[in-house]
């Protein structure tokens, strides 16, 4: 009965432990959160709609703890306040599409490296496009929408979650269309199809 007793004990303060840890992460993530936000407000960023800009960036920092990514955006010196969303909604899809592209491009010349030039600038090319069209099409609205206005233009900075699994799958998918549509797929069979599957994985 003791030795029961003494391992319920442990099981519990096992349980205090970890929950403990997993408190002091959260708390350090809030942190973090409250301090950009801080910054931001400093650098003369203005929220759009109800939300206070710490608590949108507490709020996007717990959605990362649960598998999001954060994709952020930012236009500067529009005269409208709804160019300067479009340009920084645009300059979000586009750093993602070209992180994408420099991924690609490095693992085309260590793992297929008999993919000439114009092939691989073919493939990338199609893989911006298509990549753009469907994160257009899965972004969504922002998180949260900052404006600044200097001396009459505009300056934006959106940031847009969205579950990084569902990111890992469109980038998937848009590599094989790419693929698909080159001349890559057919002289280069299984080899192209490995290089699918591994492309974005961090080595």
């Amino acid at each position: 009965m003791k030795r029961a007793i003494r391992i319920v004990m442990m099981a519990a303060a096992a349980l205090v432990l970890f929950t403990g840890q997993g408190m002091a992460a959260s708390k350090s993530d809030t942190k973090s959160a409250k301090q950009q936000a801080k910054a931001l407000v400093k650098e003369g960023w203005k929220p759009e709609g109800i939300t206070t800009i710490e608590n949108a960036m507490i709020k996007l920092s717990a959605l990362e703890a649960e598998g999001a990514t954060t994709l952020v955006g930012s236009s500067y010196g529009s005269q409208k306040p709804n160019v300067a969303r479009t340009k920084a909604r645009n300059d979000a899809m586009n750093q993602f599409a070209e992180d994408g592209k420099a991924i690609i491009r490095a693992r085309i010349n260590t793992d297929v490296s008999d993919i000439n030039e114009v092939e691989t600038d073919n493939i990338i090319s199609g893989y911006e496009r298509i990549v753009m069209r469907e994160l257009n099409q899965s972004l969504g609205t922002p998180k949260l929408t900052l404006i600044r206005d200097d001396n009459g233009r505009f300056d934006c900075r959106v940031f847009y979650s969205i579950n990084s699994n569902a990111l890992a799958n469109l980038r998937k998918k848009a590599l094989e269309e790419a693929l698909d549509n080159s001349d890559a797929a057919s002289k280069y069979g299984d080899r192209i199809s490995d290089f699918v599957n591994s492309a974005f994985d961090e080595k």
